[in-house]
């Protein structure tokens, strides 16, 4: 088995640093665009909820990544680095391409589900309740990476999950509290809550199966298979989801989402075609590096930095908010963002126990460990049975006596 590639430390702290900056931009310009009017088909005035079509527009973001792909492998053309995974004949690493395929529709299918189910969350849920939830995918991406990569979780990650649930309730406490203040009310924040918990399901899958096929021997370039996922995402948007949306019964112009309105929203409105450009380059850089991230590092680590842009939004979603206090330029005459009050306080407890359940669950630089030393409790694996722990210690066994016979 090939060593995993050390990348510079210079280098991991800027894709970092990236995936932070430009996922707070994705999800403020995604919040502001929901909350924006614009002139629609009929010619009147209504909010830009188009989470579906947003999707596509995230897809063809990803696809530029294929298009960078081969501009980077056509500048190295004639270079001969046998390690290089731009030049090599075989982008998929061995996996081929039939197998890639399948991969990619997988991959997509749950990007594209998570992606339109957080979007709709966020038409009901302010922007830093939904950030919040999705920390809680360090909860998913334990499960599935028990399931399809055969991790065992410790102690520490049991105990960091427990503390995220707790975050959780609090974080849930919270938006109904404020639920007067959000136009869709209780039952609308309810429902934002359980489609934003859901989509990290999808996200969790999609995180683990990029980790499993990215590091070790396929070694799958990052911008290969950000771009493929993009164009198969398209696809999916263009072929079955926008047409199936467009004929279900709704308020959209006799649509659930009417994507012709859309396109002329978007095409009609210098706002909205700004913004919809800035979501388009955003969510580009953010999935280039969030599956770097995950090549890096681990898809647990992934999990953990998406949980750290929770603070970012929140701030940014606060600033915005006091910033059009006075012109009130969103729907219903109302500013952007989120202000404070009493009960952001809840939230900023439930914040914390978030983070720290992550913190915990990650053992970054060795808290898990400690934390489970104040509490006086065990390091060790968590099996779910007796028989799982003795498949799992014949196969260290075979580990080591294959390590002995290579020596």
């Amino acid at each position: 088995m090939s060593e995993a590639k050390v990348f510079p430390k210079a280098f991991q702290a800027l894709i970092i640093t990236g995936m932070l900056s430009f996922g707070t931009i994705n999800t403020v310009v995604k919040k502001i665009m929901y909350q924006t009017d614009g002139k629609n088909i009929d010619g009147g005035m209504e909010p830009y909820a188009k989470p579906w079509w947003c999707t596509l527009i995230m897809f063809m973001g990803e696809a530029m990544c294929l298009v960078a792909y081969y501009c980077i492998k056509a500048s190295r053309k004639g270079v001969y680095a046998p390690d290089d995974k731009y030049i090599r004949q075989d982008p998929t690493g061995g996996m081929g391409y039939k197998n890639f395929l399948l991969l990619v529709l997988l991959l997509s299918t749950c990007d594209l589900l998570q992606t339109t189910l957080t979007g709709i969350g966020l038409l009901y849920c302010p922007a830093s309740i939904t950030q919040i939830l999705r920390g809680f995918l360090i909860v998913f991406v334990l499960g599935s990476a028990r399931i399809f990569l055969k991790r065992i979780p410790k102690t520490f990650h049991l105990f960091g999950v427990c503390s995220a649930l707790v975050g959780l309730i609090f974080v849930g406490i919270n938006a109904l509290l404020n639920a007067k203040n959000e136009n869709s009310g209780i039952g609308g924040i309810v429902l934002g809550i359980c489609l934003t918990l859901t989509a990290q399901v999808f996200s969790s899958i999609q995180f683990v199966f990029e980790e499993k096929f990215m590091k070790g021997k396929y070694d799958i370039p990052s911008l290969y298979l950000v771009g493929f996922e993009g164009i198969f995402g398209m696809l999916l948007c263009i072929c079955v989801f926008l047409p199936a949306v467009y004929f279900i019964p709704g308020k959209d112009h006799g649509s659930y989402e009417n994507f012709i309105n859309s396109a002329y929203m978007m095409f009609n409105n210098p706002l909205l075609l700004g913004l919809q450009v800035l979501y388009f380059v955003s969510i580009s850089f953010f999935n280039f590096m969030a599956l770097t991230i995950s090549k890096m590092l681990s898809a647990t680590h992934r999990a953990l930095i998406d949980a750290l842009r929770t603070a970012s939004v929140w701030v940014v979603m606060v600033i915005i908010y006091y910033a059009t206090l006075k012109s009130k330029p969103a729907h219903d005459n109302k500013p952007y963002g989120e202000e404070l009050n009493w009960y952001s306080f809840i939230e900023a407890f439930g914040f914390v126990c978030m983070i720290f359940g992550t913190l915990v669950h990650n053992n970054v630089g060795g808290f898990g460990l400690k934390v489970m030393t104040i509490f006086k409790i065990g390091e060790g694996e968590v099996e779910c049975c007796k028989c799982e722990k003795k498949y799992h210690q014949i196969g260290a066994d075979e580990e080591d006596l294959l390590t002995t016979s290579e020596k």
